[in-house]
């Protein structure tokens, strides 16, 4: 089963996924965003398993960006998605936030969320509010419930709690 968040960049999607987490655990990792002297200098995946990793950032070389950020795949894929997919195997709930455009410049996540799609396992992903990419569309098409973040600017909890017990009732 999959619960997928959407919703525009400031909308609130990784909030709620971190209180869901918090409330009933699961393995996977939530994105941060990295700020220095106010101004926004990357992103960084935070693990289940502690590991506190740059996705991408400024000033760095590299071929592969989106927009001004460089994004670290081999960095991404050696410290969360190769973990992130033996964690699988042994996990009921796993998240994923977020199915975006530099997580996707990976080849590695790209195969692990094509696969995720045939899993009985419990997902919860955030992805954008455009379908730029394939796999994106098919995510929120195999999704038993899609949570947009902006209705829930002023209320998270209700987000939160609808999750929760969508998961609880779920056989998987």
């Amino acid at each position: 089963m999959i619960i997928a968040i959407t919703g525009k960049p400031g909308s609130g999607k990784t909030t709620i996924v971190k209180e869901v987490v918090k409330r009933i655990g699961g393995v996977g990792f939530y994105t941060e965003e990295v700020r220095k002297e106010g101004k926004r200098i990357g992103f960084m995946a935070v693990t289940s398993w502690d590991e506190k990793t740059w996705i991408a950032k400024v000033g760095t070389a590299g071929e592969k960006k989106v927009g001004k950020y460089t994004v670290l795949v081999e960095n991404f894929e050696n410290k969360v998605v190769k973990k992130l997919i033996s964690e699988m195997k042994k996990e009921r709930l796993i998240y994923i936030d977020e199915i975006g455009k530099m997580e996707m410049l990976s080849n590695e996540f790209k195969k692990m969320v094509g696969d995720m799609l045939n899993m009985k396992k419990l997902f919860i992903v955030t992805v954008p509010v455009k379908n730029f990419n394939h796999l994106v569309r098919k995510v929120k098409e195999k999704a038993t419930l899609i949570i947009d973040a902006w209705d829930y600017w002023d209320n998270k909890e209700k987000a939160v709690e609808t999750i929760i017990q969508v998961i609880k009732s779920s056989s998987v």
